[in-house]
């Protein structure tokens, strides 16, 4: 094309992360797609949605998968991803029996705040601050003190990041999208690329691991100019 991107499938992406021995669960396949929003099927039939990977940061090794509660599951829970057995463009299969699932952590997701470094307590009190409801009406309120809200992942260590359908990814220029897939080399289970969803009509865009240079709780930032964006691959449904 005129404009240097390519339409490929993931498979062509990190066709070099080949290997003959695959350590990731009986059965892996190279490489692995973590599709958010996947089917979790188990040995005995349908036994959740993926909703979450859980990623070290200081390896950027997948770590877990969050499944999703469901008909059978009450509780969202933090699955070991050597239980992966095989993924395909909209399931995902684990070599356990759902009845397996309760023995895993549980999965929650605590939001709080806590005042902004530099607050002055013993110079200004809650009662001090006002803030205005909208650009139309007057200054009000109780009180507020400036603050910062933070999330806490219970069920996973608390320095490892969760990213989901949803999380937002940012380049130098700006608002790129939300992540839609993760993709596992299957031996080392390191990410090597995340495939972001640009928009409700956008293209799917494959970015490597290596142009992301930092992830919270606000999303995930690229190194990337909206120029190189546009000369990443794009990614085809069906073709993994």
């Amino acid at each position: 094309m005129g404009d240097g991107r390519q339409d490929i499938g993931v498979a062509e992406v990190v066709g070099d992360l080949m290997h003959e021995s695959p350590t990731l669960g009986e059965g892996c396949e190279i490489p692995l797609s973590f599709n958010i929003g996947a089917a979790v099927r188990c040995d005995d039939g349908r036994c959740g949605r993926l909703s979450r990977v859980v990623i070290d940061p200081s390896t950027d090794r997948v770590t877990a998968l969050i499944v999703e509660k469901g008909f059978l599951q009450r509780e969202d829970r933090v699955i070991p991803v050597t239980a992966v057995k095989a993924t395909a463009e909209d399931e995902i299969v684990l070599g356990l029996q759902s009845s397996a699932l309760s023995g895993f952590r549980q999965y929650r997701e605590v939001d709080f705040r806590v005042p902004i470094e530099g607050w002055d307590s013993g110079r200004y009190q809650p009662e001090h601050t006002r803030y205005a409801v909208s650009p139309y009406e007057g200054v009000i309120g109780a009180g507020v003190v400036p603050s910062r809200r933070y999330r806490l992942h219970e069920g996973v260590p608390f320095d490892y990041n969760v990213i989901g359908r949803g999380t937002k990814v940012r380049d130098a220029d700006g608002s790129l999208g939300e992540v839609d897939h993760v993709l596992v080399d299957c031996v080392g289970q390191h990410v090597t690329h995340m495939v972001v969803h640009q928009g409700l009509f956008g293209d799917y865009v494959i970015v490597p691991v290596d142009a992301i240079i930092d992830v919270d709780d606000s999303g995930i930032l690229l190194t990337l100019a909206r120029e190189d964006v546009r000369a990443l691959p794009r990614y085809e449904r069906g073709r993994i």
